[in-house]
C-alpha cells in the first residue's frame, strides 16, 4: 500500500488542504502506469477474495493452481515456473512483485528472469534502501528519489516539486520567487516596520507595516519617521510624538496638567503716562507654568493669551507670588479712550488660568474750541473741559506746533502749555503771542489725571496773514493743447495769503528772459482760493520759442514764479525713393525711407505701411494696412527695417511714415513683388506591386520665378514627412528641370522596395525661391497573405467540415479565401470559396461532401490581390470510426467529442428526473445525478456543460463511466482549456468517492470541491475531504481536474475547572475575645472573632471571589468561661465550581479511512477551568 499526495490533473501539482490516502495503486500520478500487485485484492482469508484462493495476504486465481494445489507452481532449484510470465506481463499484473521465500526460507520478491518463462524468488534485496523496491516488492522511488527506511523521499534540503525532486524556496515552496522577493524578515514597508514573510510556501509579502498614525516607533506623516520618548510617557497621536491629550512634561515625564490658580492684585502710576500691573501666583501648579503675564485693555472679553491678543507674556516661572508688568504707556490710544481692564494669567502646558478683571482708571475728558485770531502776531487758544475723569485732572493746556496735525506731548515740534490742575468741568483758555506771518499753527487741548493724559479728539487750525504765493509747473506740464499756432498756459496758487489775491495771470515774451508787466500780460482777475489756473493763447508762430512767468499780488504785494520756456509745434518729413527695396524673398523685402526733417516735438513713431490689397491704397494707419514702429527719432537721416511675414507672389503697395505731436505724415507710394516656390500635389499613388509603385505628382502654379531647377519624389518608411533633408528617405533620382510657363503634372516608377511595407510620398519641386512639397500620401506594397488549416475536422458519414486562420491577412486584404480539396495530398482544385474582402473573417470553416470510402484531403488558401494563390497544410479528411471516446475530437461523426448513444449530458440549471439526460435538451442538472442515470441506463459517459454548479449529493464514481466537462450549451463544441472547465462544489464533506475495482473511469477537466467543515456535525462532517478512492484498481485516471478540499471546523470546548478549596479553620481565642480565622487559599476570607466572655465566637466571614462562588464562613467557637481559653472554631465549606474551560486544541494527527470516508482524528483536551471561589474562613474560638 503506498501514500501519495493527491495530485491536480494526471501529472498535476499538489493540492493545499488535504490528503487522499489511497489503499491501492488506483492512478498513474508521475508517468507510466502502476505496477502495484494489491490490484488482486487484500486478503485476511479464503473467503475475501472472489476466487476463493488468498496467498500470502493477497487474493490469488484458483484456476492457476496446479494438482498438488499450489498456487505457485513446483519448486525446480529454488525457482517456480509460472507460464504467465511468458506472457505479456500487463494481462497478469498481480503476479510479478509478490513477497516469496527461497527453499532456504529466506524472504525476497518475485520477479520474471531468463527469457521471461521464469519467475523467481529473488532473495537479498534491502527493501529499507533498494530505490526499486523500496519498502515493498515493486515499489519503485520517482527519479531522484532516495529510498531511507522503507519510504520514497527526496534527499536531505530538496523538496518534491512535481515529480521531480528540487532545492526549495525560501518559503519552503517549489515556486522560484527570484532575488526581486526579498529576503525573509528583511525590513520592509513604511519606514521599515514591517518584515518580509512568508505568504505561503510560494511568495513572499510585506506584513506588519504601521500607518504612522499611532506608532511610537515610527510616527509621523508619510516620509517621516520620529522614535517617541516611550520611557516619559509620549504617544503617537494624530502623527505627532506628544504626551496624551491633557498631559504634559512634569518632573521629566507625561503628566496630568494642573492649572496654576492667581490673583490680580492692582495697579499704581509710576510716573508721567506710566503705570505698574501687579498679579500674585498662589499655586504655581504642574507642570510649572510656561507663559505668566497681564493682559489689559479696554474690552475684558477681548483677551487671549495663547494668541497674545492684548496680554504681555513675562516668559515662564517656578516660583509662586507676587509679579509685575512695569512701564505700561498709559498715553496709548487705549487708556484716552476710557475704561481700561486688566487681570493676570499662566499656562501650563495646555490650560490656560485667568485671574479676575479689575479695572484701572479713567481718563478725563476734552474738547479744543475755535482759536481767536486777534492780529498779525497775536490769537487766543480755547478749550472745555467735559469730564473730570478719575482722579481729578492734576493740568489743563494746550499742545501747539506749526508742523504736526496731530500735537501731543513728546510729539515732534510740538510745545505744550501747562495751564495747571481742574477741579470743576468748564472752560478754559491761553492768550498766544509773537505769531509768524502766514503761518499755520495746529492747536489741541488736554487734560490729565493718574489715568494718564487725555487729548481733544479735534486739532484747531488757523494761518496768520501773509502774501500769497504762485506757482508755474515744471515742464512739460507748464504748457498744455499745443499746436503750431497756440498752446494753454498752466500755474497754480499755492497760498492766497492774507488778505485775499486782487489780481493773478502770465506775463510771456519771444525776446525777454523774465517777462514783466511790459511784456504781454492776461490778468485772470481776483482769488480767494488755492489751486490751478490757466489761460489759453492762440495766433503764435509755429515752431517759435517763448518764455513766461505766473503772477499774483494781494494787499502785501505781488509774487512771481519762476520762468518757464516753450516751443510752438512743427511736423516732419519723410520720403520713399523708386530703388528703396532690396533682399525680396518669399515673405520679406527690405525698405529705406530718408527723414529729411524730425519737426517738434521730435518724432514719437515713424515705419511704413503696406497692403497687397490694390483697393486699399494708398496704405496708411487703420484697418486696411499693416503698419510697422520703428519707435522715436530725433535725428534727421535714413532709416531702413526688412518686412516678414508676407505672403509669397504678391504686390505690395508701400508708404513711408512720421508721428510727432502734429500728427502722421506720409510719403509717396511705391510697389514690390515677393518671390514664390512652386505648387505641388502629391496624387494618390498607382500600380502597386509587391516592390515597386508608380508615383504621381503635380506642379499646379510655377511660383515667381517660373522656371523649375528640379522635382520629383521624396520616399520614407519611417519618417511620416520626408523631404530632401530627413533621414532614411529617398529623393533619387530626380526628373530635372522644367521651364515651362504653365501647371504640369510628372510621375515615377520607384522600384527596390519592400513587400508588405507602409511607405510616406511627398512629390517636391524647386525654383529660384526654394523647394515646396506636397501633401503626404500613405501606401503599402502589396504582401502575400498567410493561411493555416486547422487540423481539427468534423466528420459524417457523407460530409467533413474543415477550418482555416488567415494568420496574417497580407496587404491587400484577401480577395476570395476558402479551401480546395480532393485525393491529392495538396489539392488546388475543385475549391470552395468561403468570403472575401467585403466579409472577411480570421477563422472561417466549410463543409465538404465527401465520397464514401474516398480518400480526400483538404487545404485553406487565400488571394489577394498579388494575384497568387496561397495555401495552408493538408489535413486528411479521414473516415468516421464506430466509437468515440472524448479527446478533443469527433471520430465517430455524430456530431460531438463523445458517442452520443453512450451520453448522458449534464447542463446547468437543468432537472433531475428520472429521464433526464439522455439528450442535450434533456439534461440533467447534477453530475451525482448524471452518474447514477449512467449506470441506471448503461451508458460510459457523463458529458458536463461549462458552467458553475452546486451538487447537494457525494459524486459516487462508477465502473467503466467517465466524466468529462468543457461543452458548449449544445455538446458540439468543446474547450479543451482550463477556462472552460465546470465548478462544482459538493454540499457534503466528502466531493468525491469510489469503491471497490471501478474498471476504466476518467475524471477530465473537471473542478470539484467539497463543501467545509460544520462546527454542528459529527465529527466527519467536521471535516472537508476532496476525494476518496478505495481499492478501486489501476483504470481511475485524472485528466486537468482540479478536486479539493476547504478548512475543517473547530473542535469541542474543554471541561469545566476543579472547585476552589474550603477555608482553615478559625483559631483559638486569646485574651477576653476570640481571635479571627484564617483561610487556606489567597481567596477565602476570614474567620469571625470569637465571642466575649462566655459567648461563642462569630462565624466566619465569607470566602473572596475567584471564579466560583464563595464558600461560606465555619461556625464560631464554643465559650472559654471567664478564665480559660474558647474552643477552636469549626472548618469553613468549600467554595463553589470554577468556570468552563476554553475549547480543545486540534488534532494532531490525520484521521483513518474506511468505505465510508474520513474519520477525524480527536482534538486534544481543552484548556483546564479557572479555579473556584475560596471557601470561608473558619469560625473565630470563644472568649473568655
Amino acid at each position: 500500500m503506498s501514500t501519495q499526495p493527491f495530485l491536480d490533473g494526471s501529472r498535476g501539482r499538489l493540492l493545499a488542504g488535504f490528503h487522499v490516502l489511497l489503499l491501492a495503486a488506483v492512478m498513474v500520478a508521475c508517468g507510466g502506469e502502476s505496477e502495484d500487485s494489491a490490484v488482486a485484492g487484500v486478503c485476511a482469508g479464503d473467503s475475501d477474495c472472489p476466487g476463493g484462493v488468498c496467498v500470502d495476504g493477497g487474493c490469488a486465481d484458483a484456476s492457476a493452481a496446479d494438482d498438488d494445489g499450489d498456487v505457485f507452481g513446483d519448486l525446480k532449484d529454488g525457482a517456480t515456473v509460472f507460464p504467465e510470465c511468458t506472457l505479456d506481463p500487463e494481462d497478469y499484473p498481480g503476479e510479478e512483485n509478490r513477497d516469496c521465500e527461497d527453499a532456504l526460507g529466506e524472504e525476497g520478491c518475485w520477479k520474471c528472469t531468463g527469457d521471461g518463462d521464469v519467475m523467481e524468488c529473488i532473495v537479498g534485496l534491502d527493501l529499507q534502501s533498494d530505490v526499486n523496491n523500496c519498502g515493498s516488492c515493486g515499489n519503485a522511488c520517482l527519479d531522484g528519489e532516495v529510498c531511507i527506511d522503507g519510504a520514497c523521499q527526496c534527499p536531505s534540503g530538496a523538496v518534491l516539486c512535481g515529480c521531480e525532486c528540487a532545492a526549495p524556496n525560501q518559503c519552503g515552496g517549489c515556486t522560484d520567487l527570484g532575488g526581486a522577493a526579498g529576503t525573509l524578515n528583511e525590513p520592509c514597508g513604511r519606514c521599515n516596520t514591517g518584515r518580509l514573510t512568508c505568504v505561503g510556501a510560494d511568495s513572499i509579502g510585506c506584513a506588519g507595516e504601521t500607518s504612522g498614525e499611532d506608532d511610537p516607533l515610527a510616527c509621523g506623516p508619510p516620509g517621516v519617521c520620529n522614535v517617541c520618548d516611550i520611557a516619559i510617557g509620549e504617544i503617537c497621536y494624530e502623527a505627532e510624538c506628544r504626551c496624551p491629550p491633557g498631559q504634559a512634561i512634569i518632573d521629566g515625564l507625561c503628566d496630568v496638567i494642573r492649572p496654576a490658580t492667581l490673583l490680580t492684585v492692582g495697579a499704581i502710576a509710576t510716573g508721567p503716562n506710566l503705570a505698574r500691573f501687579t498679579g500674585e501666583i498662589t499655586d504655581i501648579g504642574a507642570p510649572r507654568p510656561n507663559q505668566h503675564g497681564i493682559c489689559y485693555g479696554p474690552d475684558a472679553a477681548d483677551f487671549d493669551p495663547e494668541a497674545g491678543t492684548n496680554c504681555h507674556n513675562l516668559g515662564s516661572t517656578d516660583t509662586e507670588g507676587t509679579f509685575h508688568l512695569n512701564g505700561v504707556d498709559t498715553n496709548q490710544a487705549m487708556f484716552a479712550s476710557g475704561a481700561v481692564y486688566f487681570r493676570a494669567f499662566a499656562i501650563n502646558g495646555d490650560e490656560v488660568a485667568m485671574a479676575d478683571n479689575v479695572l484701572f482708571v479713567e481718563r478725563a475728558t476734552v474738547a479744543t474750541a475755535s482759536t481767536v485770531v486777534t492780529g498779525t502776531t497775536s490769537a487766543t487758544y480755547r478749550g472745555v473741559l467735559n469730564g473730570l475723569g478719575t482722579p481729578n485732572p492734576s493740568s489743563v493746556g494746550f499742545c501747539v506746533s506749526t508742523s504736526n496735525t496731530d500735537p501731543r506731548h513728546g510729539a515732534s515740534g510740538t510745545t505744550c502749555f501747562d495751564l495747571g490742575p481742574r477741579s470743576s468741568v468748564g472752560d478754559f483758555s491761553m492768550p498766544a503771542e509773537g505769531l509768524s506771518p502766514g503761518t499755520t499753527y495746529h492747536v489741541r487741548a488736554f487734560a490729565t489725571n493718574a489715568a494718564g493724559t487725555a487729548y481733544a479728539a479735534g486739532v484747531d487750525s488757523f494761518t496768520a496773514w501773509r502774501l500769497p504765493q504762485v506757482r508755474i509747473p515744471s515742464p512739460p506740464g507748464h504748457v498744455g493743447n499745443l499746436t503750431q499756432t497756440s498752446v494753454r498756459l498752466f500755474a497754480s496758487i499755492l497760498e492766497v495769503g492774507v488778505p485775499n489775491i486782487t489780481q493773478h495771470g502770465f506775463c510771456y515774451s519771444a525776446t525777454s528772459a523774465t517777462p514783466s508787466e511790459s511784456d504781454t500780460c492776461v490778468n485772470l482777475g481776483p482769488r480767494s482760493s488755492t489751486g490751478s489756473f490757466f489761460d489759453d493763447l492762440s495766433g503764435l508762430v509755429p515752431g517759435q520759442t517763448y518764455n513766461v512767468r505766473a503772477y499774483a499780488q494781494n494787499e502785501a504785494g505781488r509774487v512771481w514764479s519762476a520762468t518757464r520756456q516753450w516751443r510752438q509745434h512743427l511736423p516732419p518729413a519723410v520720403s520713399l525713393s523708386s530703388t528703396a527695396f532690396s533682399s525680396i524673398g518669399e515673405d520679406r523685402f527690405t525698405v529705406t525711407m530718408n527723414v529729411s526733417e524730425v519737426g517738434h516735438t521730435p518724432i514719437t513713431a515713424h515705419g511704413f505701411c503696406y497692403t497687397d490689397n490694390a483697393s486699399h491704397r494708398p496704405p496708411e494707419q487703420g484697418p486696411f494696412a499693416t503698419c510697422t514702429n520703428l519707435g522715436s527719432l530725433s535725428s534727421a537721416g535714413n532709416r531702413q527695417q526688412t518686412i516678414t511675414g508676407l505672403s509669397a507672389g504678391r504686390t505690395y503697395y508701400v508708404r513711408a511714415y512720421a508721428t510727432n505731436v502734429t500728427g502722421t505724415v506720409y510719403s509717396v507710394e511705391r510697389q514690390v513683388v515677393t518671390l514664390q516656390r512652386p505648387t505641388v500635389i502629391t496624387n494618390a499613388v498607382t500600380n502597386r506591386a509587391l516592390t515597386q509603385a508608380r508615383l504621381n505628382g503635380r506642379v499646379s502654379q510655377r511660383g515667381n520665378p517660373t522656371p523649375i531647377s528640379a522635382h520629383g519624389f521624396c520616399v520614407s518608411s519611417t519618417h511620416s514627412i520626408p523631404s530632401l533633408s530627413t533621414a532614411n528617405t529617398v529623393c533619387t533620382p530626380s526628373l530635372g528641370s522644367n521651364t515651362g510657363s504653365t501647371a504640369f503634372n510628372f510621375n515615377q516608377l520607384r522600384a527596390s522596395l519592400t513587400a508588405g511595407t507602409t511607405y510616406f510620398v511627398r512629390a517636391f519641386a524647386t525654383n529660384a525661391a526654394g523647394t515646396n512639397y506636397g501633401n503626404t500620401v500613405t501606401f503599402q506594397t502589396l504582401l502575400h497573405p498567410t493561411v493555416a488549416t486547422q487540423p481539427n475536422v468534423t466528420r459524417t458519414p457523407t460530409q467533413a467540415t474543415v477550418g482555416g486562420t488567415l494568420t496574417n491577412p497580407g496587404v491587400d486584404a484577401p480577395a476570395t479565401y476558402g479551401f480546395c480539396y480532393g485525393t491529392s495530398s495538396n489539392p488546388t482544385s475543385p475549391c470552395v470559396t468561403v468570403g472575401s474582402s467585403s466579409n472577411f473573417f480570421q477563422s472561417f470553416t466549410a463543409t465538404i461532401t465527401v465520397p464514401t470510402g474516398a480518400a480526400w484531403y483538404a487545404r485553406a488558401f487565400a488571394q489577394n490581390s498579388t494575384g497568387v494563390r496561397q495555401y495552408g497544410a493538408s489535413v486528411f479528411l479521414g473516415t468516421c470510426e464506430p466509437t468515440d471516446q472524448p479527446d478533443g475530437q469527433d471520430r465517430n461523426c455524430d456530431g460531438i467529442d463523445g458517442d452520443r448513444s453512450q451520453a448522458i449530458f449534464v447542463r446547468p440549471g437543468f432537472g433531475n428526473g428520472g429521464t433526464c439526460g439522455l439528450t442535450p435538451a434533456t439534461a440533467c442538472g447534477r453530475v451525482s445525478h448524471a452518474v447514477n442515470r449512467a449506470q441506471a441506463t448503461g451508458r460510459s459517459q457523463v458529458l458536463v456543460a461549462t458552467g458553475t454548479y452546486t451538487d447537494a449529493n457525494r459524486i459516487n464514481l462508477v465502473a467503466n463511466v467517465g466524466i468529462h466537462g468543457g461543452y458548449g450549451p449544445d455538446f458540439t463544441t468543446r474547450d479543451m482549456g482550463n477556462s472552460g472547465r465546470p465548478d462544482i462544489t459538493v454540499n457534503n464533506y466528502l466531493a468525491v468517492r469510489g469503491l471497490n475495482n471501478l474498471g476504466q473511469v476518467a475524471i477530465d477537466r473537471m473542478v470539484i470541491r467539497a463543501r467545509a467543515g460544520i462546527t454542528s456535525g459529527s465529527q466527519r462532517e467536521r471535516s472537508s475531504v476532496g476525494m476518496v478512492l478505495h481499492n478501486v484498481g489501476s483504470g481511475v485516471a485524472l485528466f486537468n481536474t482540479e478536486i479539493r478540499a476547504q478548512g475543517g471546523a473547530h473542535g469541542n470546548a474543554g471541561a469545566v475547572g476543579a472547585g476552589g478549596w474550603g477555608g482553615w479553620n478559625g483559631g483559638n481565642a486569646s485574651n477576653r475575645n476570640g481571635g479571627g480565622g484564617a483561610s487556606n487559599y489567597s481567596s477565602g476570607g476570614g474567620g469571625g472573632r470569637g465571642g466575649g466572655g462566655a459567648s461563642s465566637g462569630n462565624n466566619g466571614t465569607n470566602g473572596q471571589f475567584a471564579s466560583g462562588t464563595s464558600g461560606t464562613g465555619g461556625s464560631g467557637g464554643s465559650s472559654g468561661g471567664c478564665c480559660g481559653s474558647g474552643g477552636q472554631g469549626g472548618d469553613g465549606r468549600n467554595g463553589g465550581s470554577g468556570t468552563q474551560g476554553g475549547h480543545g486544541a486540534a488534532g494532531a494527527n490525520l484521521g483513518t479511512v474506511d468505505t465510508f470516508g474520513y474519520n477525524v482524528a480527536s482534538g486534544n483536551a481543552g484548556n483546564r477551568g479557572r479555579a473556584g471561589g475560596a471557601g470561608g474562613g473558619g469560625g473565630g474560638g470563644g472568649g473568655r
